[in-house]
Order: structure tokens, then C-alpha cells, then sequence
């Protein structure tokens, strides 16, 4: 059984090759128990041969700050991303909101990389999916990662946004980085900026009365919990023009 496996993995390593990406095809027994073993020995041997770690160099700034640039927190957090044709999963990561920059530890230990963002279709972290969007090909947004927050006929985004600050304190200077979100509604190809509950409810008008009693009975709070709010009346919007 094991001699077989060790074939699998010989057999994946020499794939045919389509413009620098790798293509591994289907197996009969790809569900077979050990096969999925082999796949994950192919994928740590070829790691560096499959461009994730061709991106510049990352180098942590501003650590004496009260707060992070980062999306969530400032430690490693496995993540899944499709890079340049190849799934990569339990990547550690983290997300440089300031910079919009996806940022990994070097395989070898040789750094921390940042990656070509061009190249990046997505990526998973801590519950949430950024699609990286470009601005060309979607009407009323701006070039970057953006987190799906639902994904329906209709969809909810948000643009995860930081900017720096610096003050004087006791004449030390200190730096913070403050947090802003931009939401989205998504619908067919064009984007439309979410203000407020009120311009919500105006972007869905033609079920605005049923979306409102919605709101009622389930006692959800709009501005207390304004992302758990979007995905619950839009997935009930959805529920609602279904045919």
C-alpha cells in the first residue's frame, strides 16, 4: 500500500505543466484511504517550485503601536489562498489592511512574503473569504481584496479598510491605526455602497415592508451588529423574490 502511494506522489510530480502551473488530474481512488496523505507530501515537496513564495519581501512596522494594521490580529493564522492557478491550504497568514497586502511565512523560514496580489484569486482566514475585485470589471468599487460576507443571487461585501494616525503623548509619539468598513450590495455586476439601514432598505425597496417586519421579529439590532444584520435581510431578500 505504501509503495502504491509512493507512485501517486510520482505520478503527480510529473503532471503536465500548463504555463508554469501544474495540473493535476483526477484519480480513481483519489477518496481511497492514504490518498489524500500523498497529495499533501506532493504539495509540501512542490511548494516552492509553485510560485507562492516568489512575492517581495515583508517586514513588520510600527510593533511599538497601541493597535495593528491588520485584519483581526497581528499573530499567524492558517488560511487557504488561490494563487496563481493552485489552491495552497494551511498557509500561516495574516492580511495588511493598511497595505492591502496578504502577507506569509516563507516555507524555508526565509522571511516573511507578501504576495503578488494580482495573482491571488482569494483567500480564506479566520471565517472570512477576500476576493481580490478589480475595478474594470465591477461597476461602483475600487481595485482590492474585498470579504464576502454572503453569498447569494444577492451578495453582501465589505471593504476592510485602516488608516494611520499619529499624536503626541507626553512628548513621545504615538500611532494607531483606526478601522473603518465599507459595505457593498451586490447585484448582477454592479456594486452599491450601503450608508445606513434607511439606504439599505431603499436598495431592496421592493420588498422593503416585509424586510422591516423581518427586522422586527427577529429582534435584530441594525446598529449593534450591523454585518450580522446585512447577511440575515439579505439572505431573506433572496428567500423573498425567489420563484
Amino acid at each position: 500500500m505504501r509503495m502504491h502511494y509512493l507512485c501517486v506522489i510520482a505520478w503527480l510530480w510529473t503532471s503536465s505543466w500548463v504555463q508554469g502551473q501544474v495540473v493535476v488530474r483526477s484519480s480513481q481512488d483519489s477518496t481511497a484511504p492514504g490518498y489524500q496523505e500523498a497529495l499533501s507530501l506532493y504539495r509540501k515537496a512542490t511548494a516552492e517550485s509553485q510560485h507562492l513564495y516568489n512575492g517581495s519581501r515583508y517586514f513588520f512596522y510600527d510593533k511599538r503601536a497601541k493597535t495593528h494594521p491588520f485584519f483581526e490580529t497581528e499573530n499567524w493564522e492558517e488560511g487557504t489562498v488561490h494563487y496563481d492557478g493552485l489552491l495552497h491550504e494551511s498557509i500561516p497568514m495574516v492580511y495588511d489592511i493598511l497595505k492591502d497586502q496578504v502577507v506569509i511565512k516563507h516555507i524555508r523560514g526565509y522571511g516573511n512574503v507578501q504576495l503578488n496580489r494580482d495573482r491571488v484569486k482569494y483567500f480564506r482566514m479566520l471565517d472570512h473569504t477576500f476576493v481580490w475585485l478589480q475595478a474594470e470589471q465591477n461597476v461602483g468599487i475600487r481595485t482590492g481584496f474585498h470579504d464576502l460576507l454572503y453569498d447569494g443571487e444577492t451578495k453582501v461585501w465589505a471593504r476592510r479598510i485602516k488608516d494611520r494616525q499619529e499624536r503626541i503623548d507626553n512628548m513621545v509619539v504615538v500611532v494607531e491605526f483606526n478601522a473603518k468598513n465599507t459595505y457593498y450590495l451586490q447585484q448582477g455586476g454592479t456594486f452599491r455602497v450601503i450608508h445606513s439601514k434607511k439606504a439599505f432598505l431603499n436598495l431592496l425597496a421592493d420588498q422593503k415592508k416585509p424586510l422591516k417586519r423581518y427586522l422586527r421579529q427577529q429582534k435584530i439590532n441594525y446598529r449593534q451588529d450591523r454585518e450580522n444584520a446585512l447577511v440575515k435581510m439579505t439572505a431573506y431578500y433572496d428567500q423573498l423574490v425567489r420563484p
